[in-house]
């Protein structure tokens, strides 16, 4: 019994890295358009961060989902693509012109700058 779940698990295992190289090499990714049109249909605005985070990334995340219901989202460290970037790029502009569609022109500079404000608070106490 044992070895027939073995076999069934590593068939499974198999199929799946070959899904997954074949993905991998032909590029089948959802493009960041359809993705953002598909978050802002419904509702679930994301704003996606990568590289070294800045001491009060934390306190904005937290103003951003508990305000607006915006979630910050890492996707990556400091080491990316370029391709990563662009989509990064690409994805946070629509996002951020439909929160600012909704919730004014000034609503993420605000937001930030109280964030480092908050921060700074925080540090002297």
């Amino acid at each position: 019994m044992v070895n027939l779940l073995t076999i069934k698990s590593l068939k499974i295992m198999r199929i799946f890295v070959v899904l997954l190289i074949l993905s991998i090499s032909f590029g089948c990714s959802i493009s960041p358009k359809n993705e953002v049109k598909h978050d802002i249909a419904n509702n679930n605005l994301k704003i996606r961060t990568f590289g070294y985070p800045v001491a009060w990334l934390g306190e904005y995340a937290r103003l951003l989902k508990s305000r607006l219901n915006v979630e910050l989202v890492p996707v990556a460290g400091c080491v990316v693509t370029n391709k990563l970037v662009e989509d990064v790029n690409r994805y946070n502009t629509v996002t951020k012109s439909e929160i600012k569609r909704r919730f004014g022109d000034s609503i993420l500079d605000d937001l930030e700058k109280e964030a480092k404000q908050n921060y700074e608070k925080s540090r002297l106490h």
